[in-house]
């Protein structure tokens, strides 16, 4: 497609040099005022809608075309729009020769035929598009220019940045342009830099179809393949800006012939063509990396990029170089090469390291007007929904024994005495801080070594399911992770894999196991619920916000934010309510179902505590104590807790640590007390349970408040209304 672009320009500029110099020069200006005037501005608002959809003489017929090439690259409908784009420039050329020599237009008749050519792609692109494209369709269901416009700022907002950005580094050139115009030569300069210019659209060729790649691929919820195009597509631009680089050192002495027969212009054309050479060794990778910032919808930073590189950088070494040391024209193309060479360095900075792969996801999901979960909706101080349980009702599927889960538990005169028989020995140790220290000091002996890990992890660590893991250090091992039987993955390598491990300290049936696990990938959504499915899971903790304060991805948006459904692969997911506590507890019942199944769907509570920072302690423990009160009550015979975080081992460890002690001491079981012993046996189970010194005392703190509850029969205060909540689980 590029190429035909330039192949288009290139045909226009050799009968501009056909008429002679001061055409050419002409020509070469015109050129420029239309740049400055139309193009750019057209180009900049339409590849600024391009993440969205995942712009002169001829300016009517432009603004139908730009916008009309990104909406059908956008559909992916990339060969029609190649196909009507070689009609339409094999067509130039014959234009050319009618009105330039026929005709004897001049250079009225090269920007006539220009003129033509657009119509001629406006018109195929079009037809095709309402034959052969879906276009009727489209049309049919048109809602109305008031739901159009509904979405006109948000649209704005991503178009005049990206606009700014593609207009600052055009007129960066027609800058360079009109600085020609005033060396020595100024006709034999312009008339060169009108050749030099359209050398440069060489270097486009990767960026285009590569920020719709990037784009559709966030689109689709898999950052992992947005990445992978990205850093292909920044390979190909730095092998195209080698091939650039030698072609232009080879070729220098004939390449302006193809343009004029003028010989001083070919001469001086030839004496700067390696510095083009060396400019494209950093354009093609400026406009890829641009490419990808507006894939992802960063169309601010790439015109903040462009804004610095080329009139903070390349300008005063232009000018200094070519006036103030008299270098002349070749020093204006060294101030090209020191933009180029800001621009690529700062590009890339952000995108190598700066790009949140995950939150971009996240972003193009909202972007595109998919709802953000409701974690996020709190996180944004949007409405919370807030209702009281009891105004729930039951909830009963298909004649399911229903359990009413209370916040206030009764205990046997047994469970008082082993409560306040644990509580007497633990408020002893919480008054000598430094023996915890030294506690967790031994828990951290047994850290895991990256040999160990190898070792332990082979499953993990196989290529097929490497992108399956969220942290490359925090993996499942092999001996107590979880095996799919059904997942996404059907490759018999993947093994059934999933980043997630049982975890249990005690083989009594009074004590729930846990499931720990990381926060679920794009890709793994539907590997996450196949679990939930498979090993009858009745509830979910999570214990993360989606994205933290510091905008970082901690987690993926695998369930549903609103009440209604939800389909991920052959699964659906079904939201019947959603409740927040004083606690800050966000309270969802979900039903989970195959699609095509005929069974009735499985009831999952999923109680999410987002104020829990990463690698932190909440500021104090009345929403844990809250959860336990809700989960103790639910049969371990059911199936296993799930319990994640971000990485699922920290925040996952301490509440399993917290969960895992009550429970124990209420049947008696005083070795429960021994909490590093219990830490240590998670960390056999699960890399790192339990992260942090300020995480271990917290399992203290929370040990020793619950057990006072328990004792003086105080409920959950934390609930926003006082008293019970229903649930069925199945």
């Amino acid at each position: 497609m590029n190429l035909l672009v330039f192949y288009r320009a290139a045909v226009s500029v050799f009968f501009l040099g056909q008429l002679g110099r001061l055409e050419l020069a002409g020509g070469t200006l015109s050129l420029g005022f239309t740049n400055i005037t139309g193009y750019s501005v057209l180009m900049g608002l339409a590849t600024g809608l391009e993440p969205v959809c995942s712009q002169a003489y001829d300016l009517f017929t432009n603004s139908l075309l730009q916008p009309l090439r990104v909406f059908l690259r956008s559909q992916e409908a990339v060969k029609p729009m190649m196909y009507c784009t070689m009609a339409a420039v094999f067509l130039h050329a014959p234009l050319n020769v009618v009105m330039v020599k026929k005709m004897g237009l001049g250079v009225g008749g090269v920007a006539a035929a220009s003129v033509m050519t657009n119509l001629n792609m406006v018109l195929l692109m079009g037809g095709w598009y309402l034959g052969w494209g879906g276009g009727w369709e489209m049309v049919r269901l048109f809602g109305g220019f008031k739901e159009v416009c509904m979405g006109i700022g948000g649209l704005l907002r991503l178009a005049v940045p990206s606009c700014l950005g593609i207009c600052l580094e055009w007129w960066w050139y027609e800058i360079v342009t009109v600085l020609a115009g005033y060396l020595d030569n100024p006709t034999l300069a312009v008339a060169a830099t009108g050749i030099l210019i359209q050398t440069t659209i060489l270097g486009n060729c990767v960026q285009h179809y590569l920020k719709v790649e990037v784009g559709n691929e966030l689109g689709a919820g898999n950052p992992y393949k947005a990445k992978l195009a990205a850093m292909v597509a920044l390979g190909c631009a730095f092998l195209i800006g080698f091939i650039n680089v030698t072609w232009t050192v080879i070729l220098r002495e004939r390449w302006a012939g193809l343009f004029t027969k003028d010989d001083l212009v070919m001469a001086l054309v030839a004496s700067v063509m390696p510095i083009m050479g060396l400019c494209e060794l950093g354009n093609c990778p400026q406009t890829t990396g641009c490419g990808i910032l507006r894939g992802t919808a960063r169309p601010v930073v790439g015109a903040r990029v462009n804004l610095g590189s080329f009139y903070f950088v390349g300008t005063p070494v232009a000018v200094g170089l070519a006036f103030w040391l008299k270098i002349g024209f070749p020093g204006l193309w060294f101030g090209l090469m020191s933009a180029q060479l800001a621009c690529v360095v700062s590009i890339l900075y952000v995108v190598l390291l700066h790009t949140d792969w995950e939150a971009e996801a996240l972003k193009a999901q909202k972007l595109a007007g998919v709802e953000m979960s409701t974690s996020a909706c709190i996180e944004e101080g949007e409405t919370k929904y807030e209702e009281d349980e009891e105004s729930k009702g039951l909830l009963i599927t298909n004649g399911n024994e229903t359990l009413t889960l209370t916040l206030m538990l009764q205990l046997t005169p047994d469970q008082i005495k082993y409560c306040s028989e644990a509580l007497r020995s633990l408020k002893e140790k919480i008054q000598k801080p430094h023996q915890i220290n030294q506690e967790f000091d031994s828990v951290q002996d047994s850290k895991i070594t990256p040999s160990e890990m190898k070792r332990n992890c082979s499953v993990a660590i196989d290529g097929v399911n490497l992108s399956k893991n969220r942290y490359t250090d925090v993996l499942a091992f092999d001996r107590t992770r979880v095996v799919l039987d059904s997942c996404k993955d059907y490759r018999p390598a993947a093994k059934g894999y999933i980043n997630a491990n049982f975890i249990t300290v005690s083989s009594s049936e009074s004590i729930s196991r846990f499931i720990a696990t990381q926060g679920p990938l794009p890709h793994t959504y539907e590997d996450f619920w196949e679990m939930v499915i498979q090993y009858k899971c009745p509830v979910v903790v999570m214990l993360t916000r989606l994205i933290d304060n510091y905008k970082t991805v901690k987690c993926g948006d695998y369930f549903q934010a609103e009440d209604g459904p939800r389909e991920f692969g052959n699964i659906c997911i079904n939201t019947k309510w959603i409740s927040t506590t004083n606690t800050s507890l966000v309270l969802r019942h979900l039903e989970v179902n195959y699609k095509e199944s005929e069974e009735p769907p499985k009831s999952v509570l999923h109680i999410q505590y987002p104020e829990w920072p990463d690698h932190g302690v909440p500021e104090d423990t009345t929403a844990v104590r809250e959860m336990f009160k809700r989960v103790h009550q639910i049969p371990p015979s059911i199936g296993p807790i799930v319990v994640h975080c971000s990485a699922g081992i920290g925040r996952t460890g301490a509440y399993c640590a917290i969960h895992n002690t009550v429970q124990r001491i209420l049947t008696g079981d005083m070795s429960a007390l021994d909490l590093a012993k219990t830490v240590t046996t998670f960390r056999s189970q699960r890399i790192g349970m339990v992260q942090t010194l300020e995480q271990f005392h917290f399992c203290y703190l929370a040990i020793v408040d619950e057990l006072e509850d328990l004792i003086s029969g105080v409920s959950g205060e934390g609930s926003s209304k006082s008293g019970t909540t229903s649930n069925t689980f199945d």
